[in-house]
């Protein structure tokens, strides 16, 4: 019997990825390359899969050939992000830690997505993301237009701007889901449409907006992210006082352009310290739920057990802020995401009551029960945590 359970203990392991959103397949990506090119160092015994949010053309572009849940007929454990949309699996990891830990793309890398995109290089390039109407970007894009190629991505109409006749023939709307970060990763500057005036509008992507150049931004409110300070110091990250000091900023760059040579460093290094510094304590805490003896490395991470699992979290990182600002916002695209409709949303999210959960979150949050109140709704609508392990029970009975 004793020899039975040894070798059940001992055979390998099967680790699902969850995605459940763009972001996500990012982050778990520049973990599961790391942990495909350092499996023999690492003492890791498993195979890794993808499941979840991964059918798009985009999702099965970034996956290429990387296994998927279509393969699977046990799960032992579930990894996943914990974000803007709450906590995901058995090992729930703090999705900046990974999207900060990404290897940067070379310079034949980034010379192919020019190519990919029929994008020039006669011209610096501004790439402006999220891009919607507004006359603050009508502004930006009329005066940045005299000195780079100007690609918009998200769902604005160059027509609806008003540029005049010089400005259009050097501007691009790009309005195809799933490749800011590819355009973010051939400019020279980029933009957050989001964060081009003072506003509580969350960072998002600040770094994949760094791949191939400086992000000019308004600071939001809250910056409480891991990587934004670090890119800031780096000088990734240009802060500007408000919509005419990023012109300004913006032009001054664009129009001296030499290259971004030294701040691309700069933002290498820091993405290599995370590397060496983190994914090793990810792993050993992958190694640990998989039932095998590891030593989890010092750092100044931390480690929140959730009852059902564990948590890693950087300490710059405040996501609960974010859940308590965007409550209303975030359970209404939580309960787009889910496709629950036989559920009453408005009565579950009424008896909510937000006075609480803001006097008590910071507490729950620090000691890893947060999600007994918001992030137990988010888990639910979201089809994280709870399902996931009803999702591992089936399986493993397959």
């Amino acid at each position: 019997m004793e020899a039975l359970e040894q070798a059940v203990e001992a055979r390998t392991k099967n680790v699902l990825f969850q995605v459940r959103e763009l972001a996500d397949l990012y982050a778990l990506k520049t973990l599961y390359d790391f942990l495909s090119e350092h499996l023999p160092e690492n003492g890791l015994n498993a195979n890794l899969f993808f499941g979840g949010f991964i059918n798009t053309e985009r999702a099965r572009e970034v996956l290429a050939s990387s296994p998927t849940a279509e393969q699977l007929n046990s799960i032992d454990a579930v990894v996943g992000c914990y974000s803007d949309i709450g906590d995901c699996g058995d090992l729930s990891i703090d999705i900046s830690i990974l999207k900060n830990s990404v290897a940067p793309l070379t310079d034949e890398e980034k010379t192919e997505l020019r190519k990919k995109y029929d994008i020039p290089s006669d011209r610096p390039v501004l790439v402006i993301g999220y891009a919607d109407f507004s006359r603050e970007l009508a502004r930006i894009v009329e005066e940045a237009s005299k000195f780079a190629n100007v690609y918009l991505v998200g769902c604005v109409d160059v027509e609806s701007l008003g540029l005049s006749k010089k400005a259009k023939r050097r501007v691009r709307s790009v309005q195809k889901h799933g490749v800011l970060k590819d355009y973010y990763a051939v400019a020279d500057a980029t933009i957050n449409a989001h964060n081009i005036s003072p506003s509580s509008a969350p960072l998002h992507n600040f770094v994949e907006a760094t791949e191939g150049g400086p992000l000019f931004m308004v600071p939001p409110s809250d910056t409480a992210q891991y990587g934004y300070r670090q890119l800031v110091s780096a000088g990734a990250i240009i802060e500007c006082d408000d919509l005419d000091d990023l012109i300004g900023r913006v032009l001054a760059h664009l129009q001296h352009f030499s290259g971004n040579d030294y701040v691309l460093e700069k933002r290498a290094q820091h993405l290599r310290r995370t590397r060496e510094t983190y994914l090793p304590v990810v792993v050993a805490q992958l190694r640990r739920m998989l039932g095998e003896d590891a030593e989890v490395p010092e750092s100044d991470l931390k480690i929140v057990n959730r009852g059902r699992g564990v948590r890693l979290m950087h300490p710059d990182t405040q996501w609960y802020r974010f859940h308590i600002k965007s409550q209303q916002t975030l359970f209404s695209e939580q309960i787009y995401k889910s496709r629950l409709h036989d559920i009453k949303y408005d009565t579950l999210i009424r008896r909510i009551e937000s006075s609480i959960i803001t006097k008590v979150a910071k507490h729950l949050d620090d000691n890893g029960y947060f999600e007994s109140l918001s992030g137990l709704l988010s888990d639910f609508l979201t089809g994280s945590s709870y399902n996931f392990q009803i999702y591992k029970s089936k399986t493993n009975s397959l």
